[in-house]
C-alpha cells in the first residue's frame, strides 16, 4: 500500500494507493515516462512530464493514480483500516489476485486472461477452496 503516491518507481510497484488531500504529486525520469502513460494515458503522462507540473490527490484520484483521498490526520488509521480488511481474506487468494491484476499491465489481454485461468484452476488445488468460496460469495 502506497500512503504517499508518487513516490518515484515505489509507487508503481505498490497495489493501490491512499492519499491525504493537498499533497501534490508527480513521476517522471527513472521510468515513470514508460510506466506513467499506461496508468493516465498519454495525454497527462505527456503534459506532466514535458511541463513538469504536479497534479493534486484529486487529480491523481479522477486520473486512476490513486484509489482513495483522506484528511492527513486520517490517512494512517485508513491505510490500516484498509490493510485489516484485506488481511481477513485468503492470504492464497489475496495473493493470486494481486499476481492477476500486476499481469494486466504487464502482458496483452489475452495472455492476462490465460493467466487468470490457470490461477483459477490453481485454488482448486488448495486446501482452503471450500472456505475461501465462503468468503466470497
Amino acid at each position: 500500500m502506497c500512503m504517499r503516491a508518487l513516490n518515484k518507481e515505489l509507487f508503481f510497484k505498490k497495489d493501490f494507493c491512499l492519499q491525504f488531500d493537498g499533497k501534490r504529486a508527480h513521476d517522471y525520469g527513472g521510468g515513470g515516462s514508460q510506466r506513467l502513460p499506461r496508468y493516465v494515458g498519454k495525454s497527462l503522462a505527456m503534459e506532466m512530464i514535458l511541463t513538469g507540473d504536479m497534479i493534486s490527490a484529486a487529480e491523481a484520484k479522477e486520473a486512476g493514480l490513486i484509489s482513495k483521498i483522506f484528511e492527513k490526520t486520517k490517512l494512517l488509521d485508513e491505510a490500516i483500516k484498509t490493510a485489516d480488511k484485506i488481511s481477513q481474506k485468503s492470504p492464497i487468494i489475496v495473493s493470486m489476485a494481486k499476481k492477476a491484476v500486476n499481469e494486466a499491465y504487464e502482458s496483452t489481454l489475452s495472455s492476462g486472461l490465460e493467466y487468470e485461468r490457470s490461477l483459477f484452476y490453481a485454488t482448486f488445488s488448495t486446501v482452503i477452496i471450500y472456505v475461501v468460496i465462503d468468503d466470497y460469495i
